[in-house]
């Protein structure tokens, strides 16, 4: 199922904590609202990127396009000089453009800045809720 999904040039995504996963999704850019935060609305904190960024090897990249054209849902990928060139604060680290490119030239490498992990899912939801500035209201709610 998760092949097919990529397939169809859905992101996977899933929570972001270190203690376990607890869904996945298989996000459509277009219509999802988590990503439509960051593409449509700008929002930079939207949710946090993965721990890998695309990386071209442009001795190898031919400049065909498709990771810009049909597989980046960030736009995060241009051509530049007849080789795609990776604007790596906007790229997610999804993967897309590494299974779409047809002659491998894009891989996924590590950040050197890594995003920090909340390490449950109660200190995610906690963040979460922080940042939204609803943290006070929900621990109001939970004490009632």
């Amino acid at each position: 199922m998760l092949d097919l999904a990529e397939e169809a040039g859905l992101v996977h995504t899933s929570n972001n904590s270190a203690d376990r996963a607890n869904l996945i999704c298989n996000c459509c850019p277009c219509c999802c609202t988590v990503l439509r935060g960051r593409t449509q609305l700008k929002h930079p904190h939207a949710f946090e990127p993965s721990r890998f960024e695309a990386h071209v090897a442009s001795d190898e990249c031919t400049g065909c396009a498709v990771c810009v054209d049909e597989r980046c849902p960030m736009k995060a990928i241009e051509i530049k000089d007849d080789v795609a060139v990776v604007n790596v604060q906007e790229c997610i680290g999804c993967g897309l453009c590494v299974t779409g490119c047809p002659i491998g030239a894009v891989e996924l490498v590590e950040r050197k800045h890594i995003p920090s992990i909340p390490a449950t899912i109660q200190e995610m939801g906690a963040k979460v809720l922080q940042e939204k500035g609803r943290l006070g209201a929900f621990l109001k709610i939970m004490q009632s």
